[in-house]
C-alpha cells in the first residue's frame, strides 16, 4: 500500500485495497482503528463490538480459509488465515485476541469443527480444475447433489408487506 495517506476518507472511500490494509505496528494500529472504513469494523477490532458479527460467523457450518503458497496479491499470504504478521514476527490466529476473545465468532466456529485451513500451491485464486472440484466436493457436496427446485417462501414482516 502506498504511504500516501491511506487513512484519508478520500482514499478509504475510493480505493478498495486501502480498505483491506492493516498495519499491526503500534504506531499505525491506532490510525487503522480510527480510520479504516471496512476491515477494522468487520473484524470487530474497535472498542464497541457488534455482537451480530460473531453470532453470524458462529452459525456457519464451515468457514474455509485458503492460503495460496505463492500468493503475491495477499501480502503477507499468512494473513489469509487471519495470522498477524509484523515484520518478521508472526502471531497465528488462535493466539490473537480476535480469536481468544471471539470478536467475530471464529473461536466458537472452531470449537464445533467448522473452521478450516487449506493451503493450495500457486498464485492467488489460481486453482486447477482438480483443486477447485475437490474443494467444492469437500464443502458443498458432489456435483450430482440435488438441491430444492425452489427456495422456500419466507414470510414478510408486517412493515415490509405494508410498504410493498
Amino acid at each position: 500500500m502506498s504511504p500516501f495517506n491511506q487513512w484519508s476518507s478520500f482514499v478509504q472511500n475510493r480505493l478498495v485495497p486501502a480498505q483491506y490494509y492493516r498495519d499491526p505496528a503500534p504506531a499505525e494500529y491506532e490510525k487503522y482503528i480510527e480510520s479504516s472504513n471496512f476491515l477494522a469494523d468487520i473484524n470487530n477490532e474497535r472498542a464497541t463490538k457488534n455482537d451480530a458479527y460473531a453470532e453470524n460467523v458462529a452459525r456457519l457450518v464451515s468457514f474455509v480459509m485458503i492460503m495460496f503458497e505463492h500468493d503475491t496479491t495477499v501480502i503477507p499470504k499468512e494473513t489469509s488465515w487471519f495470522e498477524e504478521v509484523n515484520g518478521t514476527e508472526s502471531l497465528p490466529l488462535r493466539a490473537r485476541k480476535l480469536y481468544t476473545e471471539d470478536w467475530i465468532g471464529l473461536r466458537a466456529l472452531d470449537r464445533k469443527g467448522g473452521l478450516k485451513f487449506r493451503k493450495v500451491p500457486g498464485e492467488h485464486m489460481q486453482f486447477t480444475n482438480e483443486q477447485l472440484n475437490a474443494t467444492m466436493h469437500e464443502f458443498l457436496g458432489p456435483a450430482s447433489k440435488k438441491f430444492a427446485a425452489e427456495a422456500p417462501e419466507l414470510p414478510l414482516e408486517d412493515a415490509w408487506s405494508q410498504e410493498l
